[in-house]
């Protein structure tokens, strides 16, 4: 990647004057940068493998230790988590398949896993609930119960259930959670880590 003084300062300005999202797209510019790869190629870049080369560019920029600031949510108790790039297994050459047919004995379904272009889609969304399902209604098809085939608003929760544990399996570099304990209140929950927040964060 070119990580010239000039390069990062032109990545700086797009992303200054940017929406959230787009933010991250011109990160992955700069990790991509000697890839001639176009905007729109690096808009269909997967979530996970995303992830990947952001923190592969994070590396690079800032250094192996990465380190945050939690607050428990239970107590309000100031937690500083510090880990290495190296432990969040984050594995650029990792190859996952852009289309995965996922199932078991009574639900199927082709996934195709999100991308760029999909969370720059969910950003007029209002809810959890109208962003699941438009992530399904682009990512989900081909779905079947029973041996039938079947439309996504016939499912049931536990179905709907089902397909994120399986999209969630298929790449787990798409979603970073860490395992917290509060040393306070003894109050135990999961964490997300948004690596292109982070690291525009930093970058900023």
């Amino acid at each position: 990647m070119e990580l010239t003084a000039n390069r990062i300062l032109e990545v700086w300005e797009q992303a200054n004057a940017a929406p959230r999202e787009s933010r991250a797209q011109c990160l992955l510019s700069l990790a991509y940068s000697n890839s001639n790869l176009s905007s729109d190629e690096l808009e269909k870049i997967s979530i996970g493998e995303r992830n990947s080369h952001l923190m592969v560019l994070r590396k690079a920029l800032f250094g192996s230790s990465l380190e945050a600031y939690i607050e428990c949510p239970q107590c309000s108790e100031a937690l500083d988590l510090n880990v290495s790039v190296e432990q969040l297994g984050l594995d650029p050459g990792l190859d996952v398949p852009a289309l995965n047919v996922v199932g078991d004995d009574s639900l199927g379904a082709t996934v195709r896993l999100p991308n760029g272009r999909d969370l720059l889609a969910l950003t007029n969304v209002n809810t959890a609930a109208e962003g699941r399902a438009l992530l399904f209604e682009r990512c989900i098809s081909n779905v079947s119960k029973n041996g039938k085939a079947t439309a996504l608003s016939e499912l049931k929760n536990e179905d709907l259930v089902k397909l994120e544990t399986w999209v969630a399996e298929l790449d787990p570099r798409s979603e970073l959670l860490f395992d917290l304990s509060c040393p306070a209140c003894a109050h135990e929950w999961q964490a997300p880590l948004d690596i292109a927040t982070f690291l525009w964060s930093e970058f900023d």
